[in-house]
């Protein structure tokens, strides 16, 4: 549903560059990637391997974002699997990262000299935005804070999804909020609704 149109789009803006020099969908903002969120809805290891043939075509031409082995190389597709996607840690290659739970980064197991959840392997790190909340609204705020840098730390883009719709007032107010605690990317359906919104905001990815 969505590979094929992209790899026509992007064949069409790529017909005279070389592979780094590279142009995104996006004519005013052409070294912006688009990430493919890709939700596995059914048991991970057939579909992430289904996934991963699917890719191979957009995978030779070198549209994928990629991790090397010591960098991740930006292209103009970036693919991030979530939902039931299994977690597979390969330090070698990778061009399919992951969507770490941003509620669970901090933990005994962890340490900031090798992160579990890092560039290596993963774009996002999200939850729910429900599972934020606490009875103390100045405990949401800290636990928003403190986990919108736990991603930062690990260069990963903290993302809240389930956010409210209504009222309309409640949406805004939360999603100011994020923006001025520089969430790394606001999960929303409107993008019309976010650009009438966003004036004085600041800048936000969407």
């Amino acid at each position: 549903m969505y590979l094929d149109p992209l790899e026509r789009m992007l064949r069409a803006r790529n017909t005279n560059t070389t592979i780094d020099s590279w142009q995104g969908i996006y004519r005013h903002a052409s070294n912006q990637t688009v990430v493919l969120l890709i939700d596995h809805k059914t048991e991970g290891e057939d579909t992430y391997a289904m996934l991963s043939t699917q890719l191979q075509p957009l995978r030779d031409l070198g549209y994928l974002t990629h991790w090397n082995g010591s960098a991740r190389i930006l292209r103009p597709l970036t693919i991030v699997a979530t939902g039931n996607a299994p977690f597979y840690n390969d330090d070698n290659y990778r061009d399919m990262f992951f969507d770490a739970d941003l509620g669970q980064l901090d933990s005994v197991h962890d340490a900031a000299d090798h992160y579990l959840y890092n560039i290596s392997n993963s774009y996002y790190a999200s939850t729910r935005w429900s599972k934020a909340l606490s009875r103390d609204a100045r405990i949401s705020q800290s636990e928003i804070a403190s986990q919108i840098e736990s991603a930062k730390a690990r260069g990963l883009l903290a993302r809240y999804w389930d956010t409210p719709a209504q009222p309309p007032n409640m949406r805004d107010f939360i999603w100011r909020t994020l923006i001025e605690k520089n969430v790394g990317v606001l999960n929303m359906d409107d993008m019309g609704t976010v650009r009438d919104r966003a004036i004085g905001w600041g800048s936000l990815r969407t």
